[in-house]
């Protein structure tokens, strides 16, 4: 059951009777507390899947750029002379190549902590 979101269950039976003022407001914390952390879950399970579904896009567009822009750096490095500023349009297609690959990196980092359990990413 891979996309099926685990609720925590919070127990009234265990909880104190709300016989005092201290002991309704304890119990009140507690159902808001577990309303809060299920609703934090399915928030965060819901982000990965959007995240896990745009992947496969970002990641042509992004390997298209960073490939592209490698490509142009080592043409321009081998066989192009007699730019004015030639370093200067070396340093930014090695910059947007960089760029583009720890984008690719950082967004596989992100789904990984997003994921409810452990996933290889291929």
């Amino acid at each position: 059951m891979g996309n099926v979101v685990q609720l925590h269950l919070v127990r009234t039976s265990d909880a104190p009777r709300p016989t005092s003022s201290g002991a309704g407001r304890q119990l009140a914390r507690r159902l808001v507390a577990g309303a809060l952390r299920n609703s934090l879950a399915v928030f965060r399970h819901v982000a990965f899947l959007a995240l896990l579904w745009l992947r496969p896009a970002l990641r042509l567009a992004l390997g298209i750029l960073a490939g592209t822009s490698l490509f142009s750096l080592i043409f321009i490095a081998l066989c192009v002379s007699g730019l004015h500023h030639k370093s200067l349009i070396l340093g930014g297609l090695a910059g947007v190549s960089f760029g583009a690959s720890a984008l690719m990196w950082s967004y596989d980092v992100l789904l990984l902590r997003l994921s409810p359990r452990p996933i290889v990413l291929m």
